[in-house]
C-alpha cells in the first residue's frame, strides 16, 4: 500500500477522561481600568443571536458568513463568568469567551501523538484566564480521553466528529445515529470498490476483515477495533459515523462524487488522507459544540475554536472566533478569523492561543 509506506506513521494515541460541571465563580468587578469597560469589537465577523443559534441548532446545520445581516460582536465583561480556574494575576484580562474547542490531530499534537509543552503550558494559561476547554475530534470517545487526561480537563468529550457528546462517566449528553436504511448499502458498495469499511459506535469501533488499511488505523488508536464477522450483521442503532480507506488519491477521486450523491442524506467529508468519513445529515462538529454550548446555555459567540482540518471547518465558521493553525487545509483558513504564520505543528496552537490572548489585552488596553 502506497500510502501505508510513505504516508504518517505516527500514531495518535486516545483514551477516556471524565466530566464535572465546571463551577461559577462571581466575577470580578474593578474601578476603571479594564474590567469596567465594554470590551470592544475584537473581529468584524457577524455573528448570530442566542435565538437565531438556536433555530439553526435545530435544523443541525451550521451557521454561514453572510446569512444573516446583523452588526459586529460587543461582548460586556459583566456578563461572562468564570470556571473554577480563576484569576491568579491582579492585572490579568478577563478573556470575552466562556469556551475554547480545540481539535486533536495536527492541532493539540502532531503526528508523534504528544501534547508539546508550549501547548500544554498556553491552554492552561487560556484555562487560568477563565476559558473552559472541550476537545473535539474524528476520534471515538475512548481515543480521545488520554489527551483530555493529560491535560486534566473537566469537560465532556466530542467524538465522532460531533456525532456524540459524552462524559468520561459514561453519561451521554448527545448522539446522532447513522440512517440505518444507508448503511447496509454503504458497506457493500465499499466492499465492491475494493475499499477498507470501518464503523463507528458507542460500543467502539467495528471491522470485519483486516486490511493494512484498518490496521494503520488501529496503529493510530487505542480502543481496540471489534472484528465481527459481517459489518451488516451489527446493530444500526448506536452507529455514528461509516468510514471508508483507501489510497488518498482514490478518496480524493471519489469525495465529490459521494459528496453529491449524499448531499442532503449524510454529512459527507474527506478529513486525513486515505479517510472518507460518513455521518449523519447535518452531523458536524459544530452541532457537537453546539450540543455542549446549549448545555451550559450560552451561545457561539462565547466560543473560540481551533483547528486544521476539513472536518473542523464548520467548527471554525460557527464559533464566535475561529483560528486556523498554520499548516491548515485552505477550506479551514478560507472560513478562520486568524490563521497562525508559519509555525511547527506541535505550536502552532500556542502561537494561536497566544495571538488571542494578546489582541484581547492590547484592545482591553486602548
Amino acid at each position: 500500500m502506497k500510502f501505508l509506506q510513505t504516508g504518517k506513521q505516527g500514531a495518535r494515541r486516545n483514551w477516556a477522561s471524565g466530566f464535572a460541571r465546571q463551577t461559577i465563580s462571581a466575577m470580578r468587578r474593578h474601578k476603571g481600568g479594564c474590567a469596567s469597560f465594554r470590551a470592544p469589537v475584537l473581529f468584524s465577523k457577524r455573528q448570530p443571536s442566542a435565538l437565531e443559534t438556536t433555530r439553526h441548532r435545530a435544523s443541525r446545520q451550521p451557521l454561514r458568513p453572510g446569512e444573516l445581516d446583523r452588526p459586529s460582536l460587543i461582548l460586556r465583561p459583566w456578563s461572562l463568568a468564570h470556571s473554577s480556574h480563576t484569576l491568579e494575576n491582579p492585572d490579568s484580562v478577563a478573556l470575552p469567551w466562556k469556551l475554547a474547542a480545540i481539535d486533536i490531530d495536527d492541532t493539540l499534537v502532531d503526528a508523534d501523538r504528544t501534547i508539546s509543552a508550549a501547548n500544554h503550558r498556553a491552554i492552561a494559561e487560556l484555562r487560568r484566564l477563565g476559558v473552559a476547554v472541550v476537545l473535539a475530534s474524528g476520534r471515538s470517545h475512548a481515543n480521545m480521553a488520554p489527551f483530555h487526561a493529560r491535560l486534566g480537563l473537566d469537560t465532556p468529550l466530542i467524538s465522532a466528529n460531533g456525532a456524540l457528546v459524552r462524559e468520561v462517566t459514561g453519561k451521554v449528553w448527545a448522539q446522532h445515529g447513522m440512517p440505518a436504511p444507508l448503511v447496509p448499502g454503504l458497506i457493500e458498495e465499499g466492499r465492491r470498490r475494493g475499499l477498507s469499511v470501518l464503523l463507528y459506535g458507542l460500543a467502539g469501533v467495528f471491522v470485519d476483515r483486516r486490511t493494512p488499511f484498518t490496521e494503520y488505523d488501529q496503529s493510530r488508536n487505542d480502543d481496540i477495533q471489534i472484528e465481527v464477522p459481517d459489518l451488516c450483521g451489527v446493530p444500526v442503532d448506536g452507529i455514528h459515523k461509516l468510514i471508508w480507506m483507501a489510497e488518498p488519491e482514490t478518496i480524493t477521486r471519489l469525495t465529490p462524487e459521494l459528496s453529491e450523491r449524499f448531499e442532503t442524506r449524510l454529512t459527507v467529508t474527506h478529513t486525513d488522507p486515505p479517510y472518507l468519513e460518513f455521518m449523519p445529515p447535518g452531523i458536524t462538529k459544530a452541532t457537537g459544540l453546539a450540543d455542549v454550548v446549549e448545555h451550559y446555555g450560552f451561545d457561539a459567540r462565547q466560543v473560540v475554536a481551533f483547528g486544521d482540518g476539513n472536518n473542523d471547518v464548520t467548527m471554525l465558521r460557527w464559533a464566535g472566533v475561529g483560528i486556523a493553525m498554520a499548516h491548515a487545509k485552505p477550506a479551514a483558513k478560507a472560513v478562520a478569523d486568524y490563521a497562525v504564520p508559519e509555525a511547527p505543528v506541535n505550536e502552532s496552537l500556542a502561537r494561536g492561543i497566544e495571538w488571542l490572548i494578546e489582541r484581547s489585552q492590547n484592545r482591553c488596553r486602548e
